[in-house]
Order: structure tokens, then C-alpha cells, then sequence
């Protein structure tokens, strides 16, 4: 496939190398914050990966829709302005697939967590917090897998309505504490805590390899579809 890299940080220069090595052409790479101009290297490719900020993951999704461009996006922190892309989406009938995390590892992770808090639902021996930690240059906080884990968590246990980034827990509230830590990918956990033990389950990223694969994976799948539409990442791994 013939892929346009939206972003060119980490994550970018990380799927480059892997989509070379498995075959794949780069058409179009766009590195800066500027506005995206329209190009005939740009609309030859297949698919765009998008890996920038939340400065401008929506403009770009935004872009990719109008242009009839299908997008895989992992781009976190832009969730406020969901309703405006699925807005352009159906208005121009576009493929846009987003993904908080595109590791197989944390979709399962997500699964084990709302299974997890489905068994401990009602246990009021037990209170729940969210705990991520990311490395230095992470813009946004919460992270946007510790907001899935919430959502995740909160399918399996309906009492739990809101989540807030505190140090204190509340009664009201899911607690997330996010720390920042040099040389840290990611890693994620749900904690249920009593008087006399605690249950954690938590995933760890080694790389960022499983990021790469997965969001490949995901653009491969994308356009493979026949219709249009307003994906995520579990349906591309059949969890829907």
C-alpha cells in the first residue's frame, strides 16, 4: 500500500522504517504543524497515519475527509471536538478509523479490565483508581488509553459515572494519577483497593513496536472496507 505520514516524530519516523521494511511505499510525509496542502503525491496514496498533536489531529482528519483520503488516527487528547469529526464524516461519506492505542496488548488489557470490574462491581470493600505513566514529551494527561481504561471499566460497572485527574480519590469519582517519567513508553493500571489486599491489572509497553503494527494493521483493514464510516481500532481486531 502507499502510505502518507501525517506527523513525522516518533511514532512517524518509527512507521516509516517498519513500512519500508514490510514493503510499503511512503507517498507523502508531512512533518510540520502548518496546514496541509493538497498535492498529487499526497492524494495517490492509498491511506494517511496520522501521529501529530491535538493542535491539529482534527484539522487533519478533517483534511483527509474532504479530500476522500482514508485516515487512521492515534493522535490523543482531541476528544472534546469527536461530534465535529464525525459531522465531516458523514458529510462526506469518509473512512476515518481512531485509535487511543493500537497495541493487540492493550486491547486485551481493556477486555480483562471491564471483565475485571463486571466481578467487582458492588464490592464497596474495594475502591478503584487508574494510574498511567508516559514518558517526558506526552502532551496530554490523562492519557487517551487511561481515558479507554476508564470507559472500559466503567462497561463492566455501571456506578462508575465520571473520572477526574486527582491525587485524592473521591466517592464520586474514578480517580486517574498520571505521572511523567524520562525513557517510559507507557504503561497503564487499574487498581481495586482494600483493607487487607489489592488486585491490580496492568499492561506494560517494552516499544513502540506494537503501536507501529497495530496502527499498519489498521490502515491495511481500513482500506479493505467497502463502506464508509467512523472506526476504531476494535474493529479492526473483531472486539466489537
Amino acid at each position: 500500500m502507499r502510505v502518507a505520514l501525517l506527523g513525522y516524530g516518533k511514532m512517524g519516523k518509527a512507521l516509516h522504517k517498519t513500512l519500508e521494511e514490510q514493503g510499503h511505499n511512503i507517498g507523502f510525509i508531512h512533518e510540520t504543524q502548518n496546514v496541509i496542502e493538497v498535492s498529487d503525491h499526497l492524494l495517490s496514496c492509498d491511506v494517511a497515519i496520522e501521529f501529530t498533536g491535538p493542535e491539529n489531529a482534527v484539522q487533519n482528519l478533517i483534511f483527509c475527509a474532504k479530500h476522500g483520503l482514508p485516515v487512521v488516527s492515534g493522535t490523543t487528547g482531541w476528544l472534546d471536538q469527536w461530534s465535529q469529526v464525525q459531522t465531516k464524516q458523514q458529510e462526506h461519506q469518509a473512512k476515518i478509523l481512531y485509535g487511543s492505542n493500537f497495541s493487540l496488548g492493550v486491547q486485551l488489557f481493556l477486555e480483562a479490565a471491564k471483565n475485571l470490574a463486571q466481578l467487582m462491581k458492588g464490592r464497596q470493600d474495594f475502591k478503584l483508581h487508574l494510574e498511567e505513566t508516559h514518558h517526558l514529551e506526552k502532551k496530554d494527561a490523562p492519557s487517551g488509553t487511561a481515558i479507554s481504561l476508564f470507559h472500559a471499566v466503567q462497561q463492566g460497572d455501571s456506578s462508575l459515572n465520571q473520572w477526574t485527574l486527582e491525587n485524592e480519590q473521591t466517592n464520586e469519582k474514578t480517580t486517574i494519577k498520571a505521572f511523567r517519567e524520562q525513557g517510559i513508553i507507557g504503561n497503564h493500571q487499574a487498581i481495586w483497593d482494600g483493607a487487607i489486599d489489592y488486585i491490580k491489572l496492568e499492561h506494560h509497553a517494552k516499544s513502540r513496536q506494537g503501536f507501529v503494527q497495530g496502527a499498519i494493521d489498521s490502515a491495511q483493514w481500513l482500506i479493505q472496507q467497502q463502506k464508509s464510516g467512523l472506526y476504531s481500532v476494535r474493529d479492526v481486531l473483531g472486539l466489537t
